[in-house]
């Protein structure tokens, strides 16, 4: 579940946030606590502990605990034990036996690259 980069923040076990305003992580959050209102990361791992009670935006998301409300997430793996509530948005998704999802899913699809332009060469 881990990556092998430190995380840019650590919520343990116990310990509660209410949020005034969106929290904003350009690196990886790591929350095995609760923290309530609007995360936005690039990357977050919710250990078995871990509750977020509000919405959540991250390129990748590995779940174990409780999200609700809003997810959404490029990259999304929700683990045996991960329940899951609200509205969840997601490009790919991989989800263990024993994942509790009552959410409305909806895929959002990858950004078109735009094809490469095509050149005609002409020999005269």
């Amino acid at each position: 579940m881990h990556d092998s980069a430190d995380p840019a923040l650590v919520v343990n076990d116990g310990v509660v946030i209410h949020l005034a305003e969106p929290l904003v992580v350009t690196g990886r959050i790591e929350l095995h606590g609760c923290i309530h209102g609007h995360v936005s990361c690039t990357q977050i791992d919710v250990g078995a502990t871990g509750i977020i009670d509000g919405q959540l935006t991250a390129d990748k998301a590995d779940i174990k605990g409780t999200l609700g409300t809003q997810l959404t997430a490029t990259s999304l793996v929700l683990r045996d034990g991960a329940h899951i509530s609200g509205s969840v948005e997601y490009a790919e998704l991989t989800a263990e036996l024993g994942a509790q999802i009552d959410a409305t899913l909806s895929r959002k699809h990858p950004a078109v690259q735009p094809a490469p332009e095509t050149l005609e060469v002409i020999n005269e």
